[in-house]
């Protein structure tokens, strides 16, 4: 699949495993660099809304790494809330630099211990993505994690997909339940989508 090849033939599931494959390809080098440069693109709209709480997560192997972004969080003495998986839902636990940490469920970081938050309290959440589209679409990694959490939420916060530049604006297959994201942050920028917003805050 070429970057940002439009989709239509390609099922969810098929799209996943093409952007795995080439995510696979990717060098460390490159996945740092990336992770740095997004890290500077999205800390002025962190700014911008004053978030004093946001939440995160810990990159896996082949994703841009969110290292840089959370220490530039931390350092900011912003809270950062990072997700545990229990079960089919994900609960939010406050992470800091000395946290503890273990492998847990589909071999991603997660803390142990910490205080339990509610999501509610956050004004703006970073999501993987594999890809997003045009308007927003999202495509996760299949198990509807992000979706089921944003879901409850009766006051959404500002949704920012973070990925591999190539991988965004691609055509994406949509359903009901799938939560658009506001933005999309990459190692060239950030590009908001049709759907999204630069005004929300709490």
């Amino acid at each position: 699949m070429a970057a940002n090849e439009p989709s239509e033939s390609y099922s969810k599931s098929e799209l996943r495993g093409r952007i795995r494959a080439r995510r696979a390809e990717r060098s460390a080098v490159e996945r740092q660099e990336s992770g740095d440069s997004i890290a500077a693109h999205v800390m002025s709209i962190v700014a911008e809304h004053r978030s004093s709480s946001v939440a995160c997560y810990f990159s896996t192997a082949h994703e841009p790494t969110t290292s840089a972004l959370m220490d530039q969080l931390w350092a900011a003495d912003i809270e950062v809330l990072t997700p545990r998986v229990r079960a089919t839902e994900l609960e939010w636990v406050q992470s800091t630099p000395t946290s503890d940490y273990t492998s847990g469920s589909f071999g991603i970081r997660e803390v142990v211990g910490g205080e339990v938050l509610p999501l509610s309290k956050v004004n703006l959440v970073f999501l993987p993505a594999l890809a997003v589209s045009a308007a927003g679409a999202r495509l996760g990694q299949g198990g509807g994690f992000y979706d089921r959490a944003l879901a409850r939420l009766e006051d959404r916060p500002l949704l920012i997909a973070v990925l591999y530049a190539d991988e965004d604006g691609i055509d994406v297959p949509s359903e009901a339940h799938d939560v658009a994201v506001d933005a999309v942050a990459t190692e060239q920028g950030v590009r908001w989508t049709t759907t999204g917003t630069k005004s929300r805050s709490k």
